[in-house]
């Protein structure tokens, strides 16, 4: 059978997001059934068929009448849910999830597993119906779902082999956001007629104000086409949740999971590339960080472990962190271990993030078994380095028996940032606009050694950012310092001494090699204006050491 492939996509992009609620309502229902939940899961059933069978695909179309069969029997209060009857609704998903997405590439593509699956789900959903029915089915046992990095072994079935056919990616946008962006090229439009008819006339100013309006609508339209690709996190936190449930069960841990901020919206990029590292830290949080239902008893704890996801925005771009309330890193351990490998010195003396820091390092464990899941030594390294790449880091903190936190931060784009070009010391940084409140200019130059100022009606601590940077070199530079960069950290206002401000510009933020990348306060390179390479300077490390050193100075005064 031909296949038209444009009605297939379009099947597709609409199947998706059915089959990500169908998740959703899988996760309600585990927490508690209402014939609301039945009624939606069995109109989402409902709809996939006859979308299916609407652009030829029978076999699909034929499964999900099937598995929507056993759904009427839960809507129709026939049966009631069991934890098994959970299960195979959520392997159904995982079984369409991944069938849908393949009907990209291969229209006539079928898994290799699903007669079998349906006659274990019409098995477990119709035995209670029937008792002849019952008599004549071979009971099949239960799969446990566990989800893995690598994707089912499958194969297509049909009547003669169908090329694989490659379908362009596909983004879902807001009708809104195109709307603004027609219009700021139709006011584009304009500007640039009125500059190629009076170019050369004697209305000069006219010229000039179309030439810097278009200037203003071309960024401008560059943003409105780069709020294209910015998609929610909630699709991420779901499938996280889902990673979450499935190995909780298999583990048989009792696990509860809270999500917030799924509506921060992060580049397409960024989502792509941070999914593999948070699923990563999230299944080690299941496997090694949350203890046992027993465990955590007698320990004076809630049977149910908890994890929370969440995101939030800020002036450095995106916040998202990963939290449980299990057993904690033991630093002790992870010190032992990191003197075992020679990664420190016995005597040295590390503060407790430096600590937690070295469970970065390749192959860095101190898991006492090996499971399929996490004490290989492989991971955190890895996750650590995506997370580099995307210009963005990662902070852990943790307390013994009351748990740990992954604080991630990233840049909304990896694309282009706005940033701000100064002077410090004898070179010349990018600083992200976003990060930089307000800049305080002087007449003469401000002494690198001066601590406060007073800004807005308060006292404003202020540091001298070449040294902070750890720039200077044997000669002192002869840049005078005539600028303060405002910024907040945790609530406190914070000055940065810098010399001349040289002016702001969009850059694209590029990888570094080698030899520079993980040196302090650097988050990224880029190429100036003027065709010269430069760094971009990563501020909120520089206003974590600047707090980390408040800190210390407190506890000794």
């Amino acid at each position: 059978m031909e296949f038209n492939q444009e009605f297939i996509n379009c099947f597709v992009d609409e199947a998706s997001d059915s089959l990500n609620r169908w998740e959703v309502l899988c996760f309600e229902l585990s927490k508690g059934a209402h014939a609301a939940h039945y009624q939606e899961l069995f109109r989402i059933a409902h709809n996939l068929k006859g979308g299916s069978l609407s652009v030829g695909l029978s076999q699909y179309g034929d499964f999900v009448h099937k598995v929507e069969d056993g759904i009427t029997l839960l809507r129709d209060e026939k049966i009631q849910l069991s934890a098994q009857h959970l299960n195979l609704l959520l392997n159904a998903q995982k079984t369409l999830s991944q069938w849908t997405q393949e009907l990209k590439q291969n229209p006539a593509w079928i898994p290799s597993d699903c007669h079998d699956f349906l006659a274990m789900f019409r098995a477990q959903f119709f035995s209670s119906e029937s008792t002849e029915r019952n008599e004549n089915l071979i009971a099949a046992p239960v799969p446990q779902v566990v989800e893995s990095s690598e994707s089912p072994k499958s194969e297509a079935r049909g009547s003669s082999p169908v090329s694989r056919i490659s379908g362009s990616e596909t983004i879902r946008v807001a009708a809104d956001k195109l709307d603004e962006l027609i219009q700021v090229i139709g006011e584009l439009s304009i500007h640039q007629s009125i500059v190629w008819h009076t170019k050369g006339s004697d209305n000069q100013k006219l010229f000039l104000n179309s030439l810097q309006l278009g200037q203003k609508l071309t960024k401008e339209l560059y943003d409105k086409a780069l709020g294209l690709r910015m998609q929610p996190l909630q699709q991420v936190f779901q499938r996280l949740e889902r990673n979450i449930f499935d190995l909780s069960r298999s583990l048989d841990k009792s696990v509860e999971v809270s999500v917030s901020g799924g509506d921060v919206e992060l580049d397409k990029a960024v989502i792509e590339k941070i999914i593999d590292p948070l699923t990563h830290i999230v299944r080690n949080a299941v496997d090694h960080g949350l203890e046992s239902s027993v465990d955590r008893q007698l320990m004076e704890k809630s049977p149910t472990g908890h994890i929370e996801i969440a995101a939030r925005k800020d002036a450095f771009g995106v916040e998202i962190i990963v939290k449980d309330d299990g057993r904690g890193l033991r630093a002790e351990r992870i010190r032992e271990k990191a003197i075992d490998r020679g990664l420190i010195a016995t005597d040295a003396e590390l503060s407790a993030q430096e600590v937690y820091n070295l469970i970065l390092q390749p192959g860095f464990s101190t898991a006492e078994k090996v499971t399929d899941v996490s004490g290989r030594g492989v991971g955190l390294d890895v996750v650590h380095k995506a997370l580099q790449e995307l210009g963005g880091n990662m902070v852990i903190d943790s307390s013994a028996h009351r748990g740990t936190s992954f604080s991630i931060t990233l840049p909304t784009s990896v694309s282009i940032v706005e940033v701000l070009l100064v002077e410090v010391g004898d070179q010349n940084y990018a600083i992200p606009v976003s990060s930089i409140e307000e800049v305080i200019s002087s007449d003469t130059p401000i002494s690198p050694s001066e601590t406060r100022r007073i800004y807005g009606g308060h006292a404003l601590s202020v540091r001298d950012l070449e040294t902070l940077l750890e720039r200077r070199k044997s000669q002192p530079s002869k840049s005078q310092r005539k600028n303060i960069l405002v910024c907040t950290h945790k609530g406190a206002k914070i000055g940065l001494l810098a010399g001349k401000i040289i002016g702001q510009q969009p850059v694209v933020i590029r990888s570094l090699n080698n030899n520079i990348e993980g040196s302090f306060g650097i988050l990224g390179g880029t190429i100036l204006g003027n065709g010269e390479p430069g760094l971009i300077l990563d501020l909120k490390s520089v206003l974590k050491k600047v707090h980390r050193e408040q800190d210390t100075q407190e506890k000794i005064a």
